[in-house]
């Protein structure tokens, strides 16, 4: 049986698609570049991603964002600094919302990992502000996970709007949680597929694991808005349903055979 992809994550396939990194490889595109910064949300132990698309695509500068973070990752960016803050929507000591930064940089390149935060945080975005990202890399938890409808409308609104200022280049799915990578509609760089065959992963050349330093709080450049905060189960754009908890709403559903 195969999974029925609603049209919100539906690929575009006229991109061509490289994979990117070590053992926990992403999908990039990199025929489209002047980027003109980087941001990592959600540090992993190993950067080599991370590391390669900012070198390979020129990009100047960057900045990480993890809480939770006290050692620095193998092959993290030379040209990255990492704030102990965690991107949310939410309000908090901890929690940034990039506001500062997406007001700064226009053709950011964005990966994300946040663990389940990542919708609400795309839900707080104007059009304007999701414009500034060119390409993004993100992870989407527990996409079927949904015990109420409010939650699925929370995640279906996050997608839909996501798809109408971004193309889906690629998705791959590893247990719980769905890898997208989105690229900006107006990058129009877009190269067709010559044949059927997939591209070749990108060569990566072992190197020695960096020393870890510890990771010192930074100021933050100036304060932040952030927007007032809300309870997760409420729905950022239809008005709250109300149903039982003991429902399933799934996103991605199977097909019949």
């Amino acid at each position: 049986m195969s999974l029925a992809k609603p049209t919100f994550l539906q690929v575009n396939e006229n991109y061509v698609k490289h994979k990117v990194g070590s053992s926990e490889q992403s999908y990039m595109v990199a025929d489209i570049s002047d980027y003109d910064f980087y941001i990592l949300a959600g540090v992993s132990k190993n950067e080599l991603f991370s590391k390669l698309v900012m070198m390979n695509m020129n990009i100047p500068v960057g900045c990480a964002f993890d809480s939770s973070i006290t050692e620095k990752p193998m092959y993290f960016p030379d040209n990255m600094r990492i704030m102990s803050k965690n991107v949310s929507a939410m309000k908090g000591k901890d929690n940034i919302n990039l506001k500062y930064f997406i007001e700064r940089y226009n053709d950011i390149f964005l990966k994300m990992d946040v663990h389940g935060a990542e919708y609400l945080w795309f839900l707080s975005l104007s059009t304007d502000d999701l414009m500034s990202f060119k390409q993004i890399v993100v992870s989407f938890y527990d996409v079927n996970n949904n015990p109420t409808k409010n939650r699925a409308l929370n995640k279906i609104n996050c997608f839909t709007k996501l798809s109408e200022t971004h193309d889906v280049v690629a998705i791959d799915s590893s247990g719980p949680v769905l890898n997208v990578t989105y690229v900006r509609k107006d990058s129009q760089s877009a190269v067709e597929f010559s044949d059927d065959s997939e591209p070749e992963p990108v060569a990566v050349v072992e190197q020695p694991e960096p020393e870890l330093v510890a990771v010192v709080e930074q100021q933050e450049p100036e304060p932040v808005a952030v927007v007032e905060e809300q309870e997760p189960e409420q729905v950022a754009v239809v008005e709250p349903v109300t149903e039982s908890e003991s429902d399933n709403v799934s996103l991605v559903v199977k097909e019949s055979e």
